[in-house]
């Protein structure tokens, strides 16, 4: 009897000795997964771990890095008269019947006649609204005249102008400049002309038009164009 208890109590032994083997090895396996880590697309990832978003540039860094003086550009866009140019501008968009943006019309200036384009129309509206307005369609439509207080792209003579009201905030405006790009490449007869017209409920689309506008005032029409293409460039 005392044979057999001592046999038993070796079994049991042995079993306790194994079983705290296999809680280390599971133990050291555990151990090993959670450094090892790394959480899926459906896992949500601690701040620190993801990565940091670069915000846009300020229009003063703009203005610097395309090579205008900060202290010029920022005197410029404190000033009451950009801003009196900008709203004269949007002023005359309405008056031509612009209630939103891109608010386009091509103009014939020896007939005075135009066509509405009605927004971010596709290359291929543009072109064929283009061939209507040369064969002599187009109503009297009321566009203040260029002056050279504009902005003008492509063939500064051409008879035909392409007249554009937009807001830099504006996304179908962002589409629309590439379209009146490849445009005015492919028709050296049409210039193309850019007006500001900020809408209220962006709240950064006035002073983005007052920067471009400084620019241009500061550094001529090439560096209007290219401020214009940083602004809209944001956000794509």
């Amino acid at each position: 009897m005392e044979k057999k208890n001592k046999s038993s109590n070796i079994i049991q032994v042995g079993i306790l000795v194994v079983l705290i083997v296999i809680a280390f090895l599971l133990g050291a396996l555990l151990d090993k997964k959670t450094s090892n880590y790394v959480p899926t697309d459906s896992q949500e990832v601690s701040s620190d771990t993801q990565d940091e978003v670069v915000p846009s540039e300020t229009n003063e860094e703009i203005a610097i890095r395309l090579g205008m003086s900060k202290e010029e550009f920022n005197n410029c866009v404190s000033s009451a008269d950009i801003e009196k140019k900008v709203n004269d501008q949007a002023n005359s968009g309405v008056k031509s019947g612009v209630s939103g943006t891109p608010g386009n019309f091509l103009l014939d200036t020896q007939t005075g006649k135009a066509v509405e384009l009605g927004g971010a129309v596709p290359l291929a509206t543009l072109k064929s609204e283009f061939e209507k307005l040369k064969s002599g369609s187009g109503t009297s439509i009321s566009i203040d005249p260029v002056t050279s207080e504009d902005f003008v792209k492509g063939n500064v003579n051409a008879r035909y102008v392409l007249m554009e009201w937009s807001d830099f905030d504006c996304p179908y405006c962002k589409t629309f400049q590439d379209t009146a790009n490849a445009f005015i490449k492919e028709n050296e007869d049409v210039r193309w002309v850019y007006r500001q017209f900020p809408l209220d409920f962006h709240p950064t689309a006035m002073s983005k038009s007052i920067a471009a506008l400084c620019a241009g005032k500061i550094g001529g029409n090439a560096m209007f164009w290219a401020f214009a293409e940083e602004l809209m460039a944001q956000g794509e």
